[in-house]
């Protein structure tokens, strides 16, 4: 995952323990989508394979247009989790 985030943001991240996880399938493949605690600055990103990007707390990211999958797994996750050291809205 860090390399990922290297690849994409051209951010150096720490990747900590999993959050959650859901499986689901698409196109007759099973696939499992997961989330970690990620530590970095945030300040360095560089959008390199996408266009834009946005923070937001999981109760905004719930409105969001989503793929069944990630809907899922945000709903897995603590809402008390931290955005920017304080708890996410």
């Amino acid at each position: 995952m860090a390399r990922e985030l290297a690849e994409e943001l051209n951010l150096s991240a720490v990747v900590g323990r999993r959050l959650a996880e859901v499986e689901f399938e698409h196109q007759g493949e099973q696939f499992v989508l997961q989330a970690y605690r990620v530590s970095a600055d945030l300040s360095k990103i560089r959008l390199i394979e996408h266009v834009a990007i946005r923070r937001a707390a999981i109760s905004e990211a719930l409105e969001l247009e989503l793929a069944p999958s990630d809907r899922r797994l945000l709903q897995k996750l603590d809402p008390a989790l931290l955005v920017d050291g304080k708890p996410a809205r």
